[in-house]
């Protein structure tokens, strides 16, 4: 009986040992990440704006339910601030002077002002809290919720130290043609789409400076910025996030619906030289 009690004494004296060892671990973890952060752009991110709205400003029902799946997976598991940010039809004087007027004055680019407006305001709420932040639009697509939180917890680890922005997601990059930086991330090369990303503080303050008022859709902007040296710029490797946009079934304000790969393809190279080049010709010859 006395050896008995011995054998169960001891079991928990070697438990209670292990759980004050995975304790402590957790903890210099957590400190060593929050330490991470605070020599970067800012401190840990712990906001994620997300670009929705009608025409009016309102909430699109219709794509709410697909961007409040990716809230809770930001908020309750990750303990993220989820903020909505209305990507509205821009007709206001005022807006228009603060995001320029570099388009017609139809349906498609009211709305382009208005999404850019949207991220707009993200970039200012940044700047003023001095915090990185997420930036979504409302028609991503998820497969594995479980799989993206913990891939979301490995990039937020292990993010380059100069980034101004980081595309976690993305369209018509060139993959094939960038440079790895180390296990998780590419420089980007052509990299387009603004439907899931994270900007720095200082990302934030540039695309500020240098894009408004707007000359151009949103993501052009910012592939100028990144060709121009002005905007350091990765990518998550492709293949570590399953994530789309889900332009199928919700549809897009922008009358794109096209399904935008990640990846530029062989013949995507072929056809954008062919047209750039006959491009080039007509607008010399004009």
């Amino acid at each position: 009986m006395i050896k008995l009690l011995l054998i169960i004494l001891t079991i928990i004296i070697i438990m209670i040992t292990v759980i004050i060892f995975l304790t402590k671990k957790h903890s210099n973890d957590s400190d060593d990440s929050d330490e991470y952060f605070a020599k970067q752009n800012g401190v840990m991110p712990d906001v994620a704006y997300i670009i929705n709205g009608n025409p009016d400003g309102s909430k699109n029902m219709k794509r709410w339910p697909n961007a409040y799946k990716l809230c809770n997976l930001l908020g309750d598991r990750l303990g993220f601030e989820c903020k909505h940010l209305p990507a509205k039809f821009v007709t206001d004087d005022d807006y228009i002077k603060e995001c320029g007027d570099h388009t017609d004055n139809n349906k498609k680019d009211k709305y382009t002002r208005g999404c850019t407006y949207a991220h707009k305001n993200a970039f200012e709420q940044i700047v003023k809290n001095n915090k990185s932040a997420i930036i979504f639009e409302d028609d991503i697509n998820i497969d594995n919720y479980l799989e993206t939180e913990n891939n979301i917890r490995k990039i937020l680890n292990n993010l380059p130290e100069d980034f101004d922005i980081i595309y976690l997601d993305y369209c018509w990059s060139n993959c094939k043609k960038q440079n790895d930086y180390d296990e998780y991330f590419k420089n980007s090369n052509h990299t387009l789409c603004r439907h899931f990303y994270l900007v720095s503080r200082d990302g934030a303050s540039k695309i500020l400076k240098e894009t408004m008022p707007m000359y151009d859709n949103g993501d052009l902007m910012y592939l100028d910025l990144v060709d121009n040296n002005k905007l350091v710029s990765y990518d998550v490797k492709p293949e570590i996030f399953k994530v789309k946009q889900n332009r199928e079934q919700l549809g897009s304000e922008l009358n794109n619906n096209d399904t935008h790969p990640k990846c530029k393809t062989f013949n995507d190279e072929i056809n954008s030289s062919i047209f750039g080049f006959f491009g080039s010709v007509f607008k010399g010859s004009s």
